[in-house]
C-alpha cells in the first residue's frame, strides 16, 4: 500500500486507521509474536516476557486477536483447563515482510 492510499483511507475513514493503531506495548507484543516464527505464543510466554500479570497478558493477546492482528486456538491442557495460543496473521506476516524488504 503507497503512502497516498494511507492518506486517502485517514480522509475517508479516520476511524478505520484509529481502529487499526497500535500502541508501543502492543507493537512490542506483535513484533515478539512475528520474532516467534512457527512458536505460538501463550499469555504464560507474555507473562515472562513483560513481567505483567496473567490477566494482563491474556487481556493485551485478546485485544491483537479482536482487531484482528493475530489468530487464536484454544488448547486444552493436561490440568483440564484451556489455553489460548496466538499466531500472527499470515496475510499480515507477508505484508509485514514485504514492506520490510521491498
Amino acid at each position: 500500500m503507497q503512502d497516498d492510499e494511507l492518506r486517502a483511507i485517514q480522509i475517508a475513514d479516520p476511524l478505520r486507521l484509529k481502529r487499526l493503531h497500535l500502541t508501543p506495548l502492543q507493537y512490542t507484543i506483535i513484533t515478539w509474536v512475528i520474532d516467534r516464527k512457527l512458536t505460538p505464543s501463550k499469555s504464560t510466554d507474555l507473562v515472562a516476557r513483560l513481567g505483567v500479570s496473567i490477566r494482563t497478558a491474556s487481556g493485551l493477546l485478546l485485544g491483537l486477536h479482536n482487531t484482528g492482528y493475530l489468530n487464536r486456538k484454544e488448547v486444552a491442557q493436561v490440568t483440564g483447563g484451556v489455553e489460548y495460543e496466538y499466531r500472527i496473521k499470515p496475510s499480515i506476516l507477508r505484508a509485514y515482510h514485504e514492506a520490510r524488504n521491498p
